[in-house]
């Protein structure tokens, strides 16, 4: 799951990259600003010198008139209105509008990077966001999910299965590379970890023995969890009903990284993820999200074969 997190930061960096070029681009036309402020100060110059003659004149004028100026002082005793506001009345002509959500950070509801359906707007319902992060954060779960990266004809796809089971754990990725598949997975049990490599059909005991945090490192539902956070807010979120492939869903629209976020939810469960950006396209389809442990992932599969780390980098070196 951690590449989910890289790929959205990556589409964000992508971005900021395009509006960085277009900055540069229009802070290279010339500022004529420039060219007109020193127009104005050399005629500016020229201004003074007139006026320096004029003030002696003006001096004598205003001397003879200071008298009657004095005699005709407004009259204290009535306030001037005119130009005052009603301190009666709040002005709220520049004040937001907090009763409705900040359009800026939500997605834009017309997206459809699923191909679906958007129909009637829904009510926000926190249970998907909740129920995902009970789990992750639980001392027993299953959780895997597919997730696919593509741009063009081009295509990766990451299939994810993590595994905790109090003091024991197991991750599991495996790589669909252009119909090159290759598996890697950690195990922690009984106080001992191993690594498991399905392509070569080895296995190794680590030389110090990874914690849960370790071996779940990569796989990181709960770093998921946390990012998913994001859209838990009814004034972020965008909540409509839509259909996809003929099935109808909850979608939560939001922003994680500056890019638009969609999460399909069915029955207060998260289904499917899914994020769009300039042609690139991620989806997530969860395939188990469940409260205990699938301990038939805690064996070292039979027919592989015993190594040490050493022997094992060595050969995946060569």
């Amino acid at each position: 799951m951690k590449k989910l997190l890289a790929l959205l930061a990556s589409l964000a960096v992508c971005c900021t990259m395009f509006a960085a070029c277009s900055d540069e681009d229009t802070s290279s036309t010339p500022d004529s600003s420039s060219t007109a402020d020193s127009s104005t100060a050399d005629t500016s110059s020229e201004a003074d010198t007139s006026s320096e003659a004029d003030s002696s004149e003006a001096d004598s004028s205003t001397a003879d008139t200071s008298s009657e100026t004095d005699n005709k002082a407004p009259d204290s005793s009535a306030p001037d209105s005119s130009s005052a506001p009603d301190s009666s009345e709040p002005d709220t002509s520049s004040a937001p509008d907090s009763s409705q959500p900040d359009d800026s950070s939500e997605a834009p509801a017309s997206t459809t990077p699923l191909d679906e359906t958007v129909g009637d707007k829904a009510e926000f319902d926190s249970a998907p966001f909740d129920m995902f992060d009970k789990i992750t954060h639980a001392q027993q779960y299953t959780l895997a999910a597919d997730q696919t990266f593509s741009m063009g004809d081009f295509s990766l796809t990451y299939s994810y299965v993590e595994i905790v089971d109090g003091d024991n754990a197991y991750a599991e990725e495996t790589d669909d590379f252009m119909g090159e598949i290759s598996t890697l997975a950690h195990m922690r049990k009984d106080g001992k970890s191993y690594t498991i490599d399905h392509d070569l059909k080895v296995y190794f005991e680590d030389p110090e023995p990874a914690t849960v945090e370790e071996v779940i490192y990569d796989t990181d539902f709960a770093g998921l969890a946390e990012m998913l956070s994001e859209g838990n807010d009814p004034k972020k979120t965008e909540v409509n009903n839509v259909t996809v492939d003929g099935k109808e869903y909850t979608r939560y629209a939001f922003v994680v990284e500056d890019i638009p976020l969609y999460m399909y939810a069915s029955d207060g469960k998260p289904v499917m993820l899914a994020a769009e950006e300039d042609g690139t396209t991620i989806t997530v389809t969860f395939t188990r999200i469940e409260d205990t442990a699938d301990k038939q992932y805690f064996k070292i599969p039979d027919g592989f074969a015993q190594t040490t780390a050493a022997e094992y980098y060595d050969d995946v070196d060569q």
